[in-house]
């Protein structure tokens, strides 16, 4: 029996296809969970390129169980080991505080100056 392969052209759109699938449906499971926390961790490399690495988790209720999901989102470079983050993530070191929903006091979500 022989084997038959997809020609390349069909497998780069069969991958392209997936990857349209897992950034629509990661978002929507992530919008419908109650809990979520981003990760991010860096190290050097050999060539004293900081690497970040940032990681997703969050909590989905299936079945009638929730289930925590963690997803990794990427990896990146960061070539200068003295970049000031805070330009890269658009304002996290500025004056304002992240206020999320909670339950056990009923406050809203927001952000406050």
């Amino acid at each position: 029996m022989q084997a038959h392969y997809l020609p390349w052209q069909s497998r780069n759109e069969f991958i392209k296809l997936c990857v349209k699938k897992v950034k629509t449906e990661i978002p929507t499971e992530i919008e419908k969970s109650y809990y979520y926390g981003l990760i991010v961790d860096g190290t050097p490399d050999d060539s004293h390129t900081e690497q970040f690495t940032f990681v997703i988790r969050y909590s989905v209720l299936k079945n009638g169980i929730w289930e925590v999901m963690e997803r990794f989102l990427k990896v990146q470079d960061c070539e200068k080991k003295k970049v000031l983050l805070a330009g890269e993530t658009a304002g996290v070191s500025s004056n304002k505080q992240l206020v999320y929903r909670c339950m056990a006091y009923q406050t809203q979500g927001g952000v406050q100056e």
